[in-house]
């Protein structure tokens, strides 16, 4: 157990391969994981990919209690079943490529302010977005909505159902009460 830290370059996952027995992979500003010969980066439970570097993957998949965090850009699809989480609070994800979340996943955006990046959390997705599960948008920074605020949490291609557009996403919803 420990974490796996790729400070520079790339680190490339070939065929078969796979990062056993870490608990964390942070991948730092101007590093990459590379992991385009696997059809699919799984990430299993109690493993969490962070940083603010590239990740490169036809596939990255979050298993349950797995998650991602960071300012990482993924190149590829997201599959999410564990936590999707921009982070080192507030920050920006961008997944060039498709993000599904199933059933199991969550989705979580701090709201403190209306600028991505500084005031609040932003999920870029340049594809389709599937969006099950459950999305969590916790208030930051002390910040008190005030009526017709409009703070955009996510940015996508399209917002998809079984690969037909549509208006609705998301199986839960959890936003602490602004009715203060």
């Amino acid at each position: 157990t420990g974490g796996t830290t790729i400070q520079a370059g790339t680190l490339v996952l070939g065929s078969g391969a796979a990062l056993v027995g870490t608990d964390s992979i942070e991948v730092a500003s101007g590093a990459t994981l590379d992991s385009l010969a696997p059809a699919t980066l799984q990430l299993a439970s109690g493993v969490t990919l962070t940083g603010n570097g590239l990740v490169r993957a036809n596939i990255l998949e979050l298993g349950p209690g797995s998650a991602l965090r960071g300012t990482l850009q993924v190149r590829g699809n997201v599959l999410n079943s564990g936590l999707v989480a921009p982070g080192f609070s507030p920050e920006i994800i961008t997944i060039v490529g498709d993000y599904l979340q199933e059933t199991d996943g969550v989705l979580e955006l701090e709201v403190g302010r209306a600028t991505p990046g500084t005031e609040h959390d932003l999920l870029i997705v340049t594809g389709d977005a599937g969006l099950a599960g459950r999305i969590d948008v916790p208030l930051i920074d002390g910040y008190v909505h005030v009526a017709n605020d409009e703070i955009q949490i996510l940015i996508a291609g399209s917002i998809v159902d079984n690969n037909v557009v549509t208006d609705e996403f998301f199986d839960s919803v959890f936003i602490p009460d602004l009715a203060r």
